[in-house]
């Protein structure tokens, strides 16, 4: 009686462990100021200009972006918590997600940004510049 009564709290130890793991790993990964902090550093090392498909690890062919109050299933939820929210895809399928505050990071969305919600490729470039403190990123010409 004592072996199974052992083997069953091993085995919840085990699946306990692999719980708290995948919570960490997933906390991780909702790094919600990384790409603010990313246009952040290029901009304070001198860049006046960024490749959009260069602010990230990973591969997507769009960027879309959602402004507050926006309403979107890809979104999940209304874009009421954030002053704007980035969706990255490849295909049909969202594979990474910014959102951030004006206060940090002002989006300014320049001419021809057509679409709704307007999306840009990887090979886009954006303008960088500062002003009181807040950086600025302007995105123009979205694709249709």
């Amino acid at each position: 009686m004592g072996i199974p009564l052992r083997r069953l709290c091993l085995a919840r130890f085990h699946i306990l462990t692999l719980l708290l793991i995948s919570l960490s790993v997933v906390s991780c990964g909702r790094n919600e100021d990384w790409f603010e902090s990313a246009v952040a550093e290029r901009y304070q090392g001198g860049g006046k200009t960024v490749r959009l498909g260069d602010l990230t690890k990973y591969r997507w062919d769009r960027i879309c972006y959602y402004s507050p109050y926006m309403k979107s299933v890809a979104l999940e939820i209304d874009n009421a918590e954030h002053e704007w929210v980035l969706l990255f895809y490849q295909g049909d399928k969202a594979v990474g997600r910014a959102e951030g505050r004006r206060s940090k990071l002002e989006i300014v969305l320049g001419r021809a940004t057509a679409g709704n919600p307007p999306c840009f490729p990887p090979d886009r470039i954006a303008k960088l510049h500062g002003e009181r403190g807040i950086t600025h990123m302007t995105l123009t010409d979205a694709i249709k």
